[in-house]
């Protein structure tokens, strides 16, 4: 368990529930113009909303997390993919806007806190079996090494497995992802390594699986 064991300040880290599950709150991207009606602020907060409704946790379960580091990043991603993130015309490509509309600073630092989120997930339910741990807002698996796209800048969960490798982490891992589309981004990722499962169930429509492989 982090910090000793004991509860972690609200908006330092992760928090838990009942012992065994941890929470991370994730706030969503910004709102963009004329973006898709599922890039949306307020979902995680009304998911976290509902859940207190039921009694299944409480506001002080429930803390932000400080984003992702470059380290860390640089462990999935070249330099160079990296600073072409920070320009408005790739992401722009990415979100599917125009350069004029893009708020680099906003929406990176939205996807750097998602990335960040899930990798202390990850991280605090390796200590011991028998804990869960999800983040509100996780899970922008269409992002492959060097290319974003459909909103994903980096792809938090591929970053978080293989930082848990670099420090040491050698069991399997297993992705499933039930998205509507296709979790290319983790399937492209872990290509050659036979000790991460990407599973993924999606429409038949958005299966491109194959163009991404060979593209490489």
């Amino acid at each position: 368990m982090p910090n000793g064991g004991q509860p972690l300040a609200r908006g330092s880290s992760l928090a838990w529930v009942s012992g065994i599950t941890q929470i991370t709150l994730h706030q969503g991207l910004p709102r963009l113009p004329n973006s898709p009606s599922h890039v949306e602020l307020g979902r995680c907060g009304r998911i976290v909303d509902a859940l207190e409704a039921e009694g299944l946790l409480k506001d002080r379960d429930v803390c932000k997390r400080a984003p992702v580091t470059l380290r860390v990043l640089l462990g999935e991603y070249s330099l160079e993919y990296l600073e072409s993130a920070t320009e408005a015309g790739t992401l722009a490509h990415i979100f599917g806007l125009e350069s004029s509309d893009v708020d680099v600073d906003a929406l990176l630092k939205a996807q750097r806190r998602t990335a960040g989120g899930t990798l202390s997930a990850s991280r605090w339910v390796l200590p011991s079996r028998g804990r869960l741990a999800f983040n509100l807002g996780g899970g922008f698996q269409y992002a492959e090494p060097e290319r974003g796209a459909g909103f994903c800048v980096y792809n938090d969960v591929a970053a978080s497995i293989l930082t848990l490798r670099e420090f040491g982490y050698r069991a399997p891992c297993a992705i499933l992802d039930l998205d509507y589309h296709q979790g290319n981004g983790n399937s492209v990722t872990f290509a050659d390594d036979a000790s991460v499962l990407t599973y993924s169930l999606h429409g038949a429509a958005w299966s491109h699986i194959r163009r991404s492989l060979m593209s490489r």
